[in-house]
């Protein structure tokens, strides 16, 4: 070997260990001696998390959360957003929740203890302290962003902030439906640490309870009942009068009083999806309609929360929305239902067929009759619940030209889309979607939601009362948001224009809501 080798292998070695050497947070930009704490790299560690799930990204975490919370504040949304990786429930590789056999249970009940899971597989909770710690200590302003969170991590955090989460409780009272009984133990759990017994949530737990599949799920359930039962004969919550309005969650608080209609067996359907699977594009907005939807659903139309579900982004599945609408809807639903169904996120059309398809979180437009969801299938199978009344309101596009529409990539766009054809049935129906089969959807001039959601919530909020008779209808409905969307669409150069579908013309007739 000559000299000059033998310095290129002794140079070589040493840059590797210097390398080896470098702190973590040199590799990404920030020096050594930085106040890692400091405003200007909050922001590069949010960066850190992201791109590294391993050590990195949790070094970064750590960091993030013993930061001073003022500093935080601006970055919460993308802050614990990045931060839910380290706390959440992977279905794809769990395994069915433990259910010990009957004559076995009462042997192995000594020894179970409460904090047991119904199942330990697919969980990954190590990052779940950092996340709760983040949200305590902002407080009640961290509510809003953790309800977004996937839902194990979100019922973990709002469980955590106690009765700081109140506000979200709708979530946690939703995520008893899950058809995953690890997360349906945690939300048990979580309700209890609310300390909240409403009779919407002493409803819902006195359900799961006596109802569950799973045995754990059943004896949380149950002890959360007791516990809570107690607590209200103590300590009453105090509804809001009747006579005052109610306004929402902190993001809507246009809500007019309702009163008249007593709907405690409606149910609403709810989801969202905004961030899909893989390449998809974001479905802007998408989120925000579905969480506004069940605001109003519950405060406005009367929906009893419990009755509510919410699946957003990968918890809005093809296998979850099958299970939600062929299993829990017809399991529940009473003959007197009215059954609300909201969709907010891509559509997408069958080029062959010209068939329109929703487009779930773990959806592919170019398998889209496998994986997708026929919109005239979710209506016939809605049709078909036994209910007295549904009314199903999508806010996608199905032309395959953007907006909230996807296509198979190296398929053209504005593939013609049959319309969709109503089924006679003696159930009430009533479909209303945000464009015509060639047209796309938008967004409000800032974003912030759907445009025919947009407009939709206006409706139901009482602007489309327009005999000022204090009683709203779905014409109404469908009179103040097909004038007001296709005009907003015209001053963004585009076309969309709201369809509806009625099974009867007397549907239009239906009483929506009445107001004070």
């Amino acid at each position: 070997m000559t000299k000059t080798s033998l310095l290129s292998i002794c140079l070589l070695i040493t840059i590797t260990a210097l390398s080896a050497c470098t702190p973590w947070h040199v590799k990404y930009g920030i020096p050594d001696g930085a106040d890692m704490k400091s405003p200007e790299n909050t922001a590069k560690l949010i960066e850190i998390m992201r791109a590294d799930r391993g050590w990195d990204g949790y070094q970064a975490a750590e960091i993030l959360v013993n930061a001073d919370p003022a500093v935080t504040a601006p970055h919460m949304t993308e802050m614990f957003e990045a931060l839910s990786v380290f706390c959440l429930y992977d279905a794809k590789n769990a395994t069915p929740a433990y259910s010990p056999p009957v004559d076995e249970y009462e042997d192995e009940y000594e020894t179970y203890t409460p904090t047991s899971r119904a199942s330990d597989d697919g969980v990954n909770d190590y990052g779940c302290p950092l996340l709760e710690k983040a949200a305590k200590l902002h407080g009640p302003s961290a509510v809003p962003h953790v309800a977004r969170l996937n839902t194990f991590a979100a019922v973990k955090t709002l469980g955590a902030l106690g009765n700081d989460g109140r506000s979200a409780a709708h979530t946690v009272i939703a995520a008893l439906g899950s058809p995953h009984a690890t997360i349906r133990l945690e939300a048990a759990d979580a309700l209890l640490k609310l300390a909240y017994p409403t009779p919407e949530i002493l409803g819902a737990l006195a359900v799961t309870a006596e109802a569950d599949a799973d045995p754990y799920v059943r004896e949380a359930s149950e002890r959360s009942f007791r516990t809570l039962s107690a607590l209200a004969l103590a300590n009453p919550v105090q509804e809001p009068s009747p006579t005052t309005p109610t306004p929402g969650n902190g993001t809507d608080n246009n809500n007019p009083n309702r009163a008249g209609l007593d709907a405690p067996n409606d149910f609403a359907l709810i989801i969202g999806i905004e961030k899909y699977r893989g390449t998809l594009p974001p479905s802007t907005a998408a989120l925000a309609d579905a969480k506004m939807f069940a605001n109003i659903a519950e405060k406005t139309l009367g929906v009893p929360r419990r009755n509510i579900i919410l699946l957003t982004d990968d918890d809005a599945t093809k296998s979850s929305l099958d299970s939600y609408i062929e299993d829990w809807l017809p399991k529940n639903i009473k003959p007197d239902s009215r059954v609300y169904f909201f969709f907010a996120g891509h559509g997408a059309p069958d080029p062959q067929t010209g068939k329109g398809y929703l487009v779930p979180w773990d959806g592919d437009p170019r398998f889209i009759e496998r994986q997708g969801i026929g919109v005239d299938d979710v209506a016939k199978k809605l049709q078909n619940l036994g209910a007295k009344q549904v009314v199903m309101m999508v806010d996608s596009c199905f032309s395959g030209s953007g907006g909230r529409s996807v296509l198979a990539p190296g398929t053209r766009p504005l593939v013609p889309v049959k319309e969709f054809e109503p089924i006679p049935k003696s159930t009430q129906f009533a479909m209303l979607a945000a464009a015509g089969s060639n047209e796309t959807t938008g967004t409000t001039p800032d974003g912030s939601h759907g445009l025919f959601s947009h407009y939709l919530f206006e409706a139901l909020r009482g602007k489309a009362d327009a005999n000022n008779n204090n009683r709203l209808t779905l014409n109404e409905v469908i009179e103040f948001v097909g004038t007001r969307v296709p005009d907003e669409a015209r001053r963004d150069n585009r076309e969309q224009t709201p369809r509806y579908m009625f099974s009867a013309d007397s549907v239009g007739e239906l009483e929506v809501t009445k107001f004070q």
